[in-house]
């Protein structure tokens, strides 16, 4: 292994290599030299695939193609291209004389063998370097010349087809898919002797340029030669200098190294990236007879100890990374300045173009853009590699150098990146130790440094493997995800303020080098479990929307974590990603703003400014205390004015300022206390915050709103019914008086009237006697009401449910609506004062009929953690409460008011009849009865035994109505639905949707629902404690593969649709008529139009159509566009309607915002709008005391009130879910639930 001290002499002999000549003689020759003459062959070529390997006939058909470009698949051998050149005529017989004549191509993938005029010129192996073949014997000086080159497809590059092992580096494992010629191919004319080669580099400090050529001579006698720089800006020439006179051996190739002082260089960055040209001439005997330019930028990127800088001033690497495919248009060079300017729109400065060397345009567009670039190699974590044959290390070597030599001079480039992930590869090559592998990279690392001793090495995602200048990690500490790269973590921010710059941990493991993570946030999952941490349930709606928001959050809160903490460098992985796991060719994607974009925006922003407290919400006349910390990322040290303000109304009630200086890459620190007012209600304030510059100029501006509320008194707890029982004493901020407190003896004579409070481990305390927790249970089945606050565990006495260690800092309402959450919007359970964390110790979700979840927490394996139950037990019922009530009852307005709302909503019930009234099951099949049973209902089977009916109160009925259904004509029935009783129909087909029509108020469609899965679009009490998570069936478990998983698309083998013939007098009030463009619609074929919404909720459309003249049915089609839906994929509701006056009642879901919507006609032969007249079209939206409401959509479950009682028609398949046990869970927790609700409702 190479140690770090001989590192380091390497690195000094390398560098006095750049400043010493070579030992030169002079000779003396009379020979003639031209300068470089060079012309493109890029462009049309002609293409045939075939299995032969001979030269293909001229008689085959040849199709056009464009180079550079690409073939796809996997299957043909031979790939053979065709293009002709000649020689200018302008130049004359004579101009290759003396000459040497090559064609160059930048990149061809995998294998090519070159031919000349039918003639083999040579060959070339490794899909991501330029190569070079001398062609100078076989060419025709006048007339056509035909290039043919055969390229091979992957099986060139391996060992043999039985083993299938690479023995060169492979690049993008989606890649191997595109061939052919992918690079730009042109023909080089040269003199005998010419510079190969030239490398620049410079050093801001001690101001100075530095050239390292490589010049060949090609012709058989030696020859002195010298070599002019001149550095040229705007074509003016600020810098000339000469190397020493070196002899260049016949047919050899020397490298000639100049220095030169340069004072005042105009210095490229980010911000200023000034280009300079090198003019490079080759002079022998006085004459010019070579002659080069090369692109360059005066710049100077270092590490100083464990931190990046740039020209001498520290800086930040805010990175992203992304696959060649993730451009599909990547050989189109205005793709990289489109892309450039997107990622410089998100204030990304740093690019890691992904596993494998790109074409060279977006490096010369990233020197002209100021964009930094991470130069990566084909080396990756792909397995196939044979990394334990030396084979494959000669080709990994010259791949490197090649990559490197070739685009040295880009000043973009700042970090040579030799690998990434390869001890991935070890897996796969039980022949080499890990040991061996980091020998193998550190002799990498010795090989690039011979090419570029200047820029740092890293090896991406393996730390310092391989004695690397950086530590690199990949995916450290991710959120919740299926594959679990990075952890199972959800604390957010918390879990984000991991990093320490100098000190050793877990994920750092060399603290005297800069630290940057590669890559982070790709999130692969097979579900959208992990995503309900940032999105609660909405992350089963829009699996792909929903992810891309959750990823935003949650780079949010890492970035602007990174830079409190001083993160060196960090790349999030391909920002503008909108698929699940990358892009393929086939995609043809083209980089887009996307919400982690925007979140880059934000937490990039090179002057800005970050609070570290995320809790919004205080009490009045407290004292406003936060954490600022002022951020210059400008590559410039700057003067600035900090100033701060708190809003109501607009109206400024305090203002602070702070002036200071601060360097480039540092941060200023601010602690601010602010006194609050005092207010009579909740009331909305603003913090707001402006950056200004030594003129005045506005650098920075962003308004943080927070919340004040009434502080609180104890008087609805100051209530003789409560009895306090709390052996920990965790309530003593209450301040009461002893008589509200109990000890063990006094629960024995616990009223039902009184209000039982049990304190934090009240019910895991030492102090507990023995009978204590049966006296508690006692108590609530006798009709009493407890809240019981957060355990270590809870008795089974008690009920049977498990604590888990989930102590989430964002929840969501589960039961929006409910009593307990009166004053309380959702962003009120997330980040509570001091750690952010909003409960501990959630329960653990199970399918129980005497449980409804009141809030829940996302985690691994998605919303299965709640902190607030209802528990029915007996004829009591309890509020079991994990929040941190107790805890943050004087700090979180939130927490006080989830108090006082249980204490209220306790004080409110008059105990729990769910377990006293009475079910049936009134009609149908064994199968739907037994699936009740399986869940845990039993009802009383009355199926021809309906006069039972008769002497029952208010009861739920179950039917499952078939062709011969009585339901319809059943009196009794009616009547018990009208005296308050629920009748439950379930799965209702073609056939039997007719035999309900007695009790609605239209006509019932089934359709198949075109959109899945369900999701939730009521707040009706019916629905509360079921999430999206109930309603999300996959058809298989989940995996390591990296696609989602398919859904069941049996779900809901029917959606219902409604239409009537007269105007809905239950909507009527409440309609708003949209004006229809009557001549638009005949033009058209359709209406479009918007309606907001200050709320997600449904809206129920009514159109008024009439056809005539027209023999058959036609198919109306409702089209809805919101984030609700996936992108390009509208919402769709068809109908049909006949001849004749009709009414359409179409249910749409509606999201927060804006909502574009359409009405049309569906193509087809019937189409005919001269027939079709539409009067008016209205809506309305949705609320619970609507007659008919949705409670799913697609519209599977419904909820339609029938005088005092009402229907419910449930459309789900039970049956799909029966003998999965993942989806039987599900369904479990969902009809347990929603019965428990209905019953409730009823008794």
């Amino acid at each position: 292994m190479l140690n770090s001290s001989l590192m380091k002499k390497i690195k000094r002999f390398i560098l006095l290599s750049l400043f010493l000549s070579t030992i030169f003689i002079f000779i003396s020759a009379n020979l003639s030299f031209a300068s470089i003459f060079s012309f493109n062959l890029s462009g049309e070529w002609k293409l045939i695939e075939t299995q032969n390997k001979s030269i293909p006939s001229e008689n085959i058909k040849w199709k056009k193609v464009s180079v550079p470009g690409y073939i796809t698949g996997h299957y043909y051998p031979y790939a053979w291209y065709k293009k002709s050149f000649k020689i200018p005529e302008r130049y004359g017989s004579d101009f290759l004389k003396g000459k040497k004549v090559f064609i160059v191509f930048d990149a061809v993938k995998w294998s090519a063998d070159v031919f000349i005029n039918k003639k083999f010129a040579g060959s070339h192996k490794g899909g991501f370097t330029p190569f070079e073949i001398d062609i100078t014997r076989l060419i025709k000086k006048e007339g056509e010349n035909d290039v043919l080159v055969k390229v091979y497809n992957m099986q060139s590059v391996m060992e043999n087809n039985k083993s299938r092992k690479l023995l060169y580096p492979p690049g993008w494992h989606k890649g191997i898919n595109l061939h052919g010629i992918w690079g730009n191919v042109r023909i080089d004319i040269r003199p005998e002797i010419f510079i190969q080669n030239i490398s620049i580099f410079t050093f801001v400090k001690s101001k100075r340029i530095s050239i390292s050529a490589e010049v060949k001579n090609s012709s058989s006698k030696p020859y002195t030669i010298e070599l002019l720089h001149s550095a040229i800006r705007k074509g003016k020439k600020e810098i000339s200098f000469k190397s020493g006179r070196v002899t260049i051996p016949a047919g050899q190739m020397k490298k000639i190294s100049t220095i030169s002082k340069w004072e005042s260089p105009n210095l490229w960055a980010p911000g200023s990236p000034i280009l300079y040209e090198l003019d490079s001439s080759l002079i022998l005997n006085g004459k010019k007879i070579d002659n080069r330019k090369d692109t360059f930028g005066f710049r100077e990127f270092t590490i100083q100890g464990n931190e990046f800088a740039l020209n001498g001033k520290k800086i930040h690497l805010f990175g992203t990374c992304f696959h060649i495919a993730d451009v599909y248009d990547h050989l189109n060079p205005p793709s990289a300045e489109r892309t450039f300017e997107l990622l410089k729109y998100a204030n990304i400065n740093t690019v890691r173009l992904m596993d494998q060397p790109w074409p060279k345009d977006w490096y010369d567009i990233a020197d002209r853009m100021g964009i930094f670039i991470i130069g990566d190699s084909a080396i990756t974590p792909d397995g196939s590699q044979k990394i334990s044959d030396s084979r494959f290390w000669e080709n990994a070597t010259e791949h490197i150098k090649s990559n490197i030599q070739n685009n040295i001079n880009h000043p973009s480039i700042i970090i040579w990146n030799l690998s990434s992930e390869i001890d991935s590869a070890l897996s796969q090559n039980k022949q080499i130790s890990k040991a061996e592998l980091e020998r193998k990279m550190e002799r990498l690392k010795f090989e690039a440094s011979m090419i570029d001793p200047v820029r740092p090495k890293m090896n991406e995602g393996v730390m310092d493997f391989g004695n690397a200048d950086i530590e690199n990690v990949h995916y450290p500490r991710e959120y919740v995800y299926d594959l679990n790269m990075g952890g199972s973590h959800y604390q957010y921010p918390n879990t984000a303020f991991w990093f320490r710059l100098d000190k050793k941990r877990g994920l750092r493991k060399n603290p005297k080098i800069p630290y940057y993570i590669g890559e982070t946030l790709w999130e692969p999952s097979r579900t959208p479990d992990g995503d309900t941490v940032f999105v609660g349930d909405d992350a089963y709606i829009n699996f792909l929307y929903f992810k891309e928001l959750a990823k935003a959050k949650a780079l949010l809160m890492q970035l602007t974590a990174y830079r409190f903490t001083d993160l060196p460098g960090v790349s999030p992985w391909n920002v503008f990603e909108e698929k699940f796991w990358g892009y393929s060719w086939n995609d043809k994607h083209i980089p887009q703003i996307t919400p982690m974009v925007e979140s880059c925006r934000k937490a990039f922003a090179p002057i800005t400014a970050f609070i570290k407290e995320y809790n919004s919400r205080f009490f009045s006349g407290s004292i406003l205390k936060r954490n600022i910390a002022v951020f210059n990322d400008s590559f410039e040290d700057k003067f600035l004015k900090l100033e701060i303000s708190v809003s109501f109304d607009n109206n400024t009630i305090t203002k602070k300022a702070d002036a200071f200086f601060i360097k480039s890459g540092d941060k200023h620190l601010v602690n601010l206390s602010i006194p609050l007012p005092h207010c009579k209600k909740r009331k909305e304030f603003f913090l707001n915050i402006n950056i200004f510059d030594r003129k005045g100029k506005n650098l920075f501006s962003d308004s943080i709103p927070y919340s004040l509320f009434p502080a609180r008194n104890n008087k609805q707890i100051e209530d003789k019914k409560i009895k306090i029982f709390d052996p920990e004493n965790s309530l003593s901020f209450l301040s009461l008086s002893n008589e509200y407190f109990i000890n063990n003896e006094d629960l024995k004579n616990l009223q039902i009237e009184n209000i039982l409070i049990v304190g934090e481990n009240a019910l895991s305390s030492p102090f507990l006697q023995r009978n204590t927790i049966k006296d508690i249970s006692n108590f609530l089945k006798r009709g009493g009401r407890a809240l019981i606050l957060k355990q270590e565990k809870i008795p089974q006495e008690i009920v049977s449910i498990k604590t888990t260690r989930h102590s989430p800092t964002m929840v969501y309402m589960r039961a929006k609506g409910h009593p307990i959450f009166n004053g309380i919007q959702e962003d009120d359970l997330s980040f509570w004062n001091g750690n952010n964390i909003v409960a501990e110790k959630c329960f653990y979700k199970i399918e129980n009929k005497k449980i409804r979840y009141l809030a829940d927490a996302g985690g691994k394996g998605g919303l299965l953690y709640t902190p607030l139950i209802e528990l029915f037990s007996g004829n009591g019922k309890a509020v079991l409460c994990q929040m941190n009530l107790a805890e943050k009852f004087k700090s979180e307005p939130s927490a006080q008011i989830i108090f006082s709302n249980i204490i209220n909503y306790l004080n409110s019930q008059k105990g729990n009849n769910t377990h006293t009234g009475k079910i049936y099951y009134i009609e149908g099949n064994d199968d739907l009865l037994k699936y009740l049973k399986a869940f845990g209902i039993n009802p009383i089977d009355s199926r021809n035994q309906l006069q039972v009916l008769e002497q029952a109160s208010r009861c739920l009925m179950f039917a499952n109505p078939n062709a011969k259904s009585s339901l319809v004509n059943s009196d009794i029935i009616v009547e018990k639905i009208k005296e308050g009783s629920i009748l439950y129909i379930k799965e209702l087909t073609p056939s039997t949707v007719g035999k309900i029509g007695r009790f609605l108020p239209y006509d019932i469609k089934l359709e198949k629902p075109i959109h899945l899965p369900p999701f939730i679009v009521s707040d009706s009490p019916f629905m509360w404690g079921i999430s999206n998570q109930e309603l999300y069936w996959t058809s298989v478990k989940p995996g390591l593969a990296q696609n989602p998983l398919p859904l069941k698309r049996d779900i809901i083998p029917f959606a219902i649709h409604f239409e009537d013939n007269q105007l809905d007098e239950d909507y009527s009030q409440e309609e708003q008529e949209i004006e229809i463009d009557k001549s638009a619609f005949i033009k058209n074929s359709n209406i479009i139009f918007e309606i907001s919404s200050e709320k997600r909720t449904t809206a129920k459309f009514s159109l008024s159509i009439k056809l005539f003249n027209n023999k058959s049915p036609q198919k109306i089609i409702f089209s809805l566009k919101n984030n609700l839906f996936p992108k390009g994929k509208p919402m769709q509701v068809f109908t049909t309607v006949s001849e004749g006056q009709k009414i359409i009642k179409s249910f749409l879901p509606i999201e927060k915002g804006k909502n574009s919507i359409s009405i049309k006609i569906a193509k087809g032969k019937n189409k005919n709008v001269s027939n079709i007249e539409l009067s008016r079209l209205s809506y309305s939206f949705v609320s619970n005391k609507s007659r008919i409401i949705p409670l799913i959509f697609p519209i599977g479950l419904i909820e339609v009130k029938y005088g005092r009682g009402m229907i419910i028609i449930d459309q789900l398949n039970w049956g799909s879910a029966f003998h999965d046990s993942s989806n039987f869970k599900k369904i479990k927790r969902f009809i347990n639930t929603f019965v428990l609700n209905l019953t409730e409702q009823i008794f």
